[in-house]
């Protein structure tokens, strides 16, 4: 039984390495002075893909399990890596991430209900069953989590981005020429990433129209959406794109006041929980404790 339990430490110990050394890679990366803030040095960083030592096992692992993956699986695991924009990164690495979130999953609950399983308690299959499930979906909730986070930073830089764009159309340039002059004043993330997507599809050659409805169907975003449909109309009916972009970004910050406002209304609620659970309680002691003590004659 000791051996079990030192198989089963260390598994968990590897698997908790797997999952904590790239992610303290990723915070190192960021928290690196950068010397160099050159263009050059920013397309390196930007072609970089994501976690590189968990990339390296998934990718190293994860090609013998090409023939196990559907087409099916196939397209759904893209629209998940594109939404999360992990870039370099293929549908059958998310796919070993699940396989052995999975098998983890079995081995470790495997050995922590070793006795009810071997008696046959219908309690130990479900508890198994559980976390066959959860190892398996445990990448899809990640890339969804990134997928969030990258939609909240869209969301926060969109409106400066539009202003820009706006500014660039109002002094004379074309769409792409006022894009990539907004690129250039807008910080590294989520946006920059995406929007250079599009230059780079209409310089392969696509038409714009095509480039932008990529652009919508990777971020998926309703805001993105309104915006590029807007966008693609005007152009083919003759309308002033700069007006477009202007009306969408007074529009944009006008919809994160209101963001703002709810969530501020929304922290007196938030906040009446935890006092009625663990400040009202210490507070009726310290006012109540010395009436108690008078009352009971206590010394």
């Amino acid at each position: 039984m000791s051996f079990l339990a030192l198989g089963c430490a260390l598994i968990a110990i590897v698997f908790l390495s797997l999952l904590t050394v790239p992610w303290l890679h990723h915070i190192y990366l960021h928290a690196k002075p950068d010397l160099k803030q050159n263009n050059f040095h920013k397309k390196s960083l930007v072609n970089r893909p994501h976690y590189p030592l968990l990339w390296k096992i998934s990718h190293f692992a994860g090609r013998s399990l090409l023939p196990f993956v559907t087409w099916s699986q196939r397209r759904k695991l893209n629209s998940h890596i594109e939404r999360a924009g992990l870039s370099g990164w293929d549908f059958f690495q998310i796919y070993c991430l699940q396989l052995s979130g999975a098998l983890t999953a079995i081995f470790l609950c495997a050995c922590w209900l070793l006795h009810d399983l071997l008696t046959l308690r219908a309690e130990a299959y479900i508890a198994l069953f559980i976390s066959c499930t959860l190892g398996w979906w445990l990448p899809i909730f990640w890339l969804k989590r990134m997928y969030r986070s990258r939609v909240s930073l869209i969301s926060r830089q969109l409106p400066f981005f539009l202003d820009m764009v706006g500014l660039g159309l109002d002094a004379g340039l074309n769409l792409q020429a006022s894009v990539q002059l907004a690129l250039e004043h807008v910080g590294e993330g989520a946006l920059h990433q995406e929007w250079s997507k599009m230059l780079a599809d209409m310089r392969a050659g696509q038409s714009r129209a095509q480039a932008l409805r990529q652009l919508s169907r990777r971020l998926d975003l309703s805001s993105v959406r309104q915006l590029i449909s807007s966008l693609i109309q005007g152009e083919a009916m003759g309308f002033s794109l700069g007006r477009i972009i202007q009306v969408y970004a007074d529009q944009q910050r006008a919809f994160r006041l209101m963001q703002a406002e709810k969530q501020a209304l929304q922290a007196p609620v938030k906040m009446l929980f935890p006092m009625a659970l663990c400040i009202f309680p210490c507070t009726f002691i310290v006012l109540g404790f010395p009436v108690v003590v008078q009352l009971m004659g206590l010394k």
